[in-house]
């Protein structure tokens, strides 16, 4: 749980704390390209030193395009797909029960 406004360095401080231990789990190795957004968190100085203290290649993002995110329209598409479901699930019971 993250209390309080994330700003820079506390955006740093939970990449030390996850991201690294989450990549070296994940036996990831080197080469790997981290990717976020141009929200000023991720933009500051310290952010960037942080990066490149670490090693880590940054996948190069053009601001004002969330709509290239691919997670943001998994997501969209499976919370509408889940609410299809919910609203169809009586009708796809009763069909299943008459087949």
């Amino acid at each position: 749980l993250i209390e309080g406004q994330v700003d820079g360095d506390m955006y740093c401080k939970i990449l030390d704390e996850n991201l690294l231990p989450s990549a070296r789990t994940l036996s990831m190795g080197h080469g790997w390209v981290f990717q976020h957004d141009n929200d000023p968190k991720h933009t500051t100085k310290a952010t960037k030193e942080w990066f490149k203290k670490k090693h880590i290649k940054v996948m190069e993002w053009p601001s004002q395009s969330p709509d290239l995110n691919p997670i943001e329209s998994l997501c969209c598409g499976m919370t509408l797909k889940r609410r299809f479901m919910l609203e169809n699930l009586p009708m796809w019971l009763n069909y299943n029960n008459s087949a």
